[in-house]
């Protein structure tokens, strides 16, 4: 099993602001977690506990700014320790090619010109060759790709399978590269019209005998644009509440203070340096065998704090350049009752512990919070509470503020469940 590697560094009544600069530096070529833990003393004056993990550089800068709106940072001296938390996990490259675009609550408009096709997103290869063939291979298509192991990048149809797909469907499809000219695969049986080109990892069609003016033209009419749902009131979708009530509003309308205080308390939180652990006791009681905990940029923060607080690791997570896309655990926390309950169920094979993948929403939407909910046209008081420092809330005054930061937790919980709920619901339209 993959380990993380530590390295530490102490530091010794080291000026504050020195500090910043060296970490800071640090992050333009470090590839890890930056871990500190120690204590910052304002000289003759003021002594303040500091341990903060998964942080970028913008959220230190912030912490050091608030400091020096209060006091003068250049009397603030830091001792403690410094740990680079370097993670050996294999990084996954993962091809997007012919995905069709994959962005939650995107797509792609179809768009027929007179020397390019652009097809809808979702399966664009085999649009453009059913376009093409005038015939329907979707079934076949689909049990060709998925026909591939896990391992050799299933369900995703590559460049690389061009010539295997033509020998399979005894066809001529070609793709056009145009920055060196060439077509893959290079020799065919036949010259067809049409040549297929990537653009943005969506396959479109463009004529071979206007390559330029149909890439020009695919340029100049390729849209992404977000999709609607039929019922902009995402809240009547929150099982199990049935708000029917609700039915009326608009989207930019708040949803009435006795459901909002309903949706509040559905929301759990867990505090203390155990946080994780009371999670997963939590957990544990639910009579669901396989969990997804979603949180939206997982893969840079929230995934981290987990895999820094599992006691073991029963799984690899899966490690990306854009940090841990996915983490999944076996609770040790399973409710025995549970176990027992499974392991009678012949179905259910492996272990009897609960099983709960850790993901993260950015692998589809890498916009903010804020503008997601924004462009969900969720109601004004479930969107996500913007502008709030969370830097100022500390170990020290975590307590006294609870009425601050906790209401700004939940929100983004429910922010986020309701911006899934209507993707789940624009899904299945």
């Amino acid at each position: 099993m993959n380990k993380i590697e530590l390295d530490e560094t102490l530091i010794e009544n080291a000026l504050f602001s020195d500090v910043i600069k060296a970490i800071s530096d640090k992050f333009k070529t470090f590839k890890g977690q930056i871990k500190i833990d120690g204590e910052i003393v304002e000289e003759g004056n003021h002594r303040q506990y500091m341990s903060l993990l998964g942080f970028n550089a913008k959220t230190f800068h912030n912490i050091f700014s608030n400091m020096d709106k209060k006091s003068d940072a250049s009397d603030w001296y830091f001792t403690g320790k410094i740990i680079l938390m370097k993670d050996n996990f294999q990084e996954i490259k993962r091809s997007r090619v012919g995905r069709g675009g994959t962005d939650l609550l995107k797509k792609i408009n179809e768009y027929e010109g007179e020397n390019c096709y652009i097809p809808t997103d979702g399966h664009c290869f085999i649009k453009c060759v059913n376009r093409v063939l005038n015939e329907d291979y979707t079934r076949e298509f689909q049990e060709y790709i998925n026909g591939f192991s896990e391992a050799n990048r299933k369900g995703v149809m590559t460049c690389a399978r061009m010539n295997e797909f033509n020998k399979k469907f005894n066809t001529s499809f070609q793709i056009y590269n145009p920055k060196n000219r060439h077509f893959h695969p290079r020799d065919v049986h036949d010259e067809i019209d049409w040549v297929l080109y990537l653009h943005n990892s969506h396959f479109c069609l463009i004529r071979r005998s206007q390559k330029s003016l149909g890439i020009q033209e695919i340029e100049d009419n390729y849209e992404q644009v977000w999709k609607t749902c039929r019922d902009d009131n995402a809240v009547t979708q929150v099982s199990p509440l049935k708000l029917n009530v609700l039915s009326n509003l608009k989207p930019t309308d708040p949803i009435p203070e006795e459901f909002y205080d309903k949706l509040m308390n559905v929301v759990e939180i867990f505090v203390g340096t155990d946080c994780i652990d009371q999670m997963l006791k939590y957990l544990g009681q639910y009579d669901r065998k396989r969990l997804i905990l979603i949180s939206h940029n997982g893969s840079g923060f929230d995934n981290w704090i987990v895999l820094k607080n599992a006691k073991k690791l029963t799984h690899c997570p899966l490690k990306t350049p854009r940090g841990i896309l996915s983490f999944p655990l076996s609770n040790p926390y399973t409710d025995e009752d549970l176990q027992k309950k499974w392991k009678r169920q012949k179905e259910i094979k492996g272990n009897y512990l609960q099983h709960i993948n850790f993901t993260c929403s950015y692998q589809h939407e890498s916009s903010s919070l804020v503008a997601w909910g924004n462009s969900s046209n969720l109601p004004a008081n479930l969107r996500k509470i913007a502008d709030v420092d969370i830097a100022k809330y500390t170990q020290d005054n975590w307590e006294e503020l609870r009425h601050e930061w906790e209401p700004y937790a939940k929100r983004d919980t429910l922010c986020l469940g309701a911006c899934l709920i209507k993707y789940n619901q624009v899904k299945k339209l």
